[in-house]
């Protein structure tokens, strides 16, 4: 990870901002949030953690995906120890949960510092009295190595401009090296870029096709960063299908694309196509499949 840009006091206190501004944002959410998706993030968050990788200390953890099990898990003990309060010889319970959840804990610290591309034993700063902790939390805090979260999202890209840089299915795959060089050298050149939508932030984006791909996965004021960083010439390509969310808190009348689709209908600078089952291009097994299942 690249610590430079924490020297100058003006990029700590960017980075703090957009922090904060990442904070308020979902906080806002959670006005919209009834029993069923604060069960689905609760689900999601921490017991499917628990389930897959309660022991497991390699790899790679999100900011959110830190902080939405420390939440959980510290309204958890919250209630444990006020169940406690009143009921001391209940105050047991508390005690195993806490040990219950300490390993799964530490090991989502150390994943967190991977996302940072820092090695697991950076952890062990936290037995530093009151210093160790606060610089652990601060790292926590930080989002991760940009490069790195996008390339597991880039196979879908990678698989279309395959198709479009040999379009014979026969010949496809005769020299897949050839043909991973072609797209490795679109890359390198700038044709395309990639950006993740934590650094994205205080910038102005000109003369550029911005196309957002899953729109509907992201939330109302993230879709408004983005299209208000527009600069001259730049035109912006909103994708996704509002029925086909993974996030847990937004649905099909919350989600970014919705919001943007909603506001934006009557603008002279916006067009919305809205494309039906039959004119999507998909495979017989494919749309066979999307009407029976």
């Amino acid at each position: 990870m690249d610590f430079n840009k924490f020297k100058d006091v003006e990029n700590i206190k960017k980075e703090g901002i957009a922090l904060w501004n990442d904070i308020v944002s979902e906080v806002k959410q959670l006005k919209n949030i009834n029993g069923e998706k604060f069960k689905s993030g609760f689900n999601t968050y921490f017991v499917d953690y628990l389930k897959n990788d309660y022991v497991k200390f390699d790899g790679r953890v999100s900011r959110r995906q830190y902080w939405m099990f420390a939440l959980y898990s510290m309204l958890i003990s919250f209630v444990l120890g006020f169940v406690g309060g009143l009921i001391p010889f209940l105050s047991i319970i508390s005690l195993l949960y806490v040990l219950a959840i300490l390993v799964p804990s530490v090991g989502l610290g150390i994943r967190r510092l991977h996302d940072l591309n820092l090695s697991g034993w950076f952890f062990l700063i936290c037995i530093i009295p009151f210093i160790g902790g606060i610089a652990l939390v601060l790292l926590f805090c930080l989002p991760g190595d940009e490069k790195e979260k996008i390339a597991p999202l880039m196979r879908p890209v990678i698989d279309n401009l395959e198709q479009i840089l040999d379009s014979d299915e026969k010949r496809r795959y005769e020299d897949e090296e050839e043909l991973g060089d072609k797209i490795t050298e679109i890359f390198e050149r700038g044709i395309i870029q990639t950006e993740a939508m934590n650094f994205i932030r205080g910038r102005s984006i000109a003369r550029t096709y911005l196309i957002i791909d899953e729109a509907q996965n992201m939330t109302p004021n993230q879709v408004k960063g983005i299209i208000t960083r527009a600069g001259q010439g730049t035109k912006i390509i909103l994708l996704g299908d509002p029925q086909q969310i993974d996030k847990p808190f937004l649905d099909e009348r919350t989600n970014g694309l919705s919001y943007a689709a909603k506001h934006m209908i009557d603008s002279s600078l916006c067009w919305q196509i809205t494309l039906s089952a039959e004119e999507c291009e998909r495979s017989a097994l494919a749309m066979d499949a999307i009407k029976r299942l």
